[in-house]
């Protein structure tokens, strides 16, 4: 078994050096492990709304719901100072 590794790392390395990787992931917004489903409603995501710290991603509806009792990340418990949206940023009061 020795040498099948050892052709299988050779075959690796020659996949890696004709460029044919994978890219890096793009710094900006975090990707969720389901990002079309929203973890409130669980339903397809509607109007889509990050948390600022955490950018956890939230339908708007939703989070501005949970927003009126709580000013925390529904996902990390992480304080919400406010929401990025296509509209006016929304910000909580204490």
């Amino acid at each position: 078994m020795a040498s099948t590794a050892k052709e299988d790392t050779g075959q690796s390395s020659s996949a890696a050096s004709d460029g044919s990787r994978s890219q890096p992931p793009q710094a900006g917004l975090p990707e969720a492990a389901d990002d079309s489903q929203c973890p409130i409603c669980l339903a397809p995501m509607k109007r889509p709304a990050y948390v600022t710290y955490c950018m956890h991603k939230f339908c708007l509806r939703c989070i501005l719901q949970w927003a009126r009792a709580r000013h925390s990340c529904p996902v990390c418990r992480q304080p919400m100072e406010r929401l990025l949206h296509s509209h006016p940023p929304f910000y909580c009061t204490q």
